[in-house]
């Protein structure tokens, strides 16, 4: 119910905006409810009073990129990794756009990074395998795709038996 979480947080943030992660918070409800402008201002909201916080200033990112202000999204995910070089969602998305825009060898090096960082999120490997095919790199494609394969393969008793929303 985002929604109602965002009229909750917003009631908290009217109390004290000064709240560390009260924005934070606010902004994923709005990103959950696809609502772009909206979660844009809220981690604009928090960075100002956390300007470290690397994972407001990701999801900012992620949230520049989805109202396709893809220049300010490559900046916020270059700071996050500069900070956080462990940060996987970071090269993912880096790696994402620069393999949309032709640059083969930095999106090859940025989704190598964040499938060695997180070797068991499946679309990691998905995308290297995309990559790695625009290569020619085609042993290493056929790789990727068999470990996206795998884990997709994992993933589909444990969503089979979760309950099912009304």
């Amino acid at each position: 119910d985002y929604p109602r979480a965002i009229a909750t947080l917003h009631r908290l943030a009217e109390s004290d905006s000064t709240l560390l992660k009260i924005h934070y918070y606010t902004g994923q409800a709005y990103i959950r409810s696809e609502r772009w402008p909206e979660a844009e201002q809220e981690f604009q909201r928090e960075l100002i009073l956390a300007p470290d916080d690397a994972e407001a200033k990701y999801n900012l990112g992620f949230v520049n990129v989805q109202q396709s202000k893809i220049d300010e999204g490559i900046k916020l995910f270059q700071e996050v990794i500069s900070a956080h070089p462990d940060h996987s969602n970071a090269h993912y998305q880096l790696g994402k756009i620069l393999l949309d825009r032709g640059n083969l060898k930095d999106a090859v090096d940025h989704l190598e990074i964040a499938a060695r960082l997180s070797p068991q999120t499946d679309y990691v490997h998905y995308q290297l395998q995309s990559a790695y095919r625009k290569e020619s790199r085609i042993a290493d494609a056929d790789r990727e795709m068999e470990l996206y394969k795998e884990l997709k393969a994992k993933q589909r008793p444990q969503l089979a038996s979760r309950p099912q929303s009304p």
